[in-house]
């Protein structure tokens, strides 16, 4: 993906980042549907390769949002601030690429806080609560995975996420729905 990577870097581009169906011989042999668990793993193994080849590095221009609040990310904060604080040591025992030399102790931390991350079925306070420490609640942004989530937000009635509002403070709301979005795709 590197030219790619590199013409979206010169266009300082919005990069949006969702999961797609999980070939069979590529996933667990098991009845769970995919967005269960297969569409999060996806999006946290993009956002890994995406930290461990250097990519947030070599093309800060990009701006990255990531749907379903970033997978399990959030959760393995601290684990991808160890890889990349470790990286140029360990990465040649552990057959790191070699945009793994790029990383530093804060690389995980400054590509996660620079990244914006949607709320698409990211549905309790717990994961709203560890979406907002990974990136702060001025990179989180609305998201519904309309059409595919009609049916689940159709039994919500009126407020497609209502954790949002038990979460998170008005004003915060508001950010989330509409005026992060408004600052960053407004030109």
């Amino acid at each position: 993906f590197e030219p790619l990577l590199a013409d979206l870097n010169a266009r300082a581009s919005w990069v949006f980042v969702h999961p797609t169906a999980v070939p069979e011989d590529s996933k667990p042999a098991s009845r769970v549907p995919d967005f269960i668990a297969e569409y999060p793993f996806d999006t946290t193994r993009t956002i890994i390769s995406l930290l461990i080849n250097g990519s947030f590095e070599r093309f800060p221009a990009i701006r990255w949002h990531v749907a379903h609040g970033g997978g399990t990310v959030p959760m393995l904060r601290a684990r991808l601030n160890a890889l990349a604080a470790a990286a140029r040591e360990l990465g040649p025992a552990f057959g790191a690429p070699e945009g793994a030399q790029l990383l530093t102790a804060d690389s995980a931390r400054q590509a996660l806080r620079r990244a914006f991350f949607d709320t698409a079925l990211v549905a309790d306070e717990p994961a709203l609560r560890a979406m907002q420490a990974t990136a702060s609640t001025e990179h989180l942004m609305f998201g519904s995975d309309w059409p595919f989530a009609a049916r689940l937000y159709a039994a919500l009635e009126d407020d497609p996420q209502p954790a949002l509002r038990q979460t998170l403070s008005a004003e915060a709301v508001a950010a989330v729905e509409r005026t992060n979005a408004e600052r960053e795709l407004s030109g």
